[in-house]
C-alpha cells in the first residue's frame, strides 16, 4: 500500500490520494512500525500538500511534530493546511 501511495504522483492517475498515517503505519508490530516510519519521508517528499486535522492537543504529540518537520524538511515548497 505504501509503495502505491508513494509512486502514485509519478503515474498518470487523475484522482487525489490520501495517506493516513494511523492506517498506513502499523501500530502494534515494532518492526513494521519502524519500517513505516523510515519510509514516511519518501511519501512526504512527493506530496504537494500536508493537511492537518488540528485539535488543541495536536502540538503536544511528538509524532505530529515529527510529521510536520519531516514534511517541511523533505518538501520545502509544499503547502501545510490546518483544518
Amino acid at each position: 500500500m505504501i509503495l502505491g501511495v508513494c509512486s502514485s504522483p509519478y503515474l498518470s492517475l487523475r484522482r487525489q490520494i490520501c495517506f493516513l498515517d494511523m492506517t498506513s503505519i502499523h501500530q502494534s508490530d515494532n518492526e513494521l512500525l519502524q519500517r513505516g516510519i523510515y519510509s514516511i519521508g519518501g511519501c512526504l517528499s512527493v506530496s504537494k500538500e500536508l493537511r492537518v486535522l488540528y485539535s488543541p492537543p495536536y502540538f503536544g504529540s511528538l509524532w505530529c511534530l515529527f510529521e510536520l518537520v519531516a514534511f517541511r524538511n523533505s518538501n520545502p515548497t509544499g503547502k501545510i493546511k490546518f483544518l
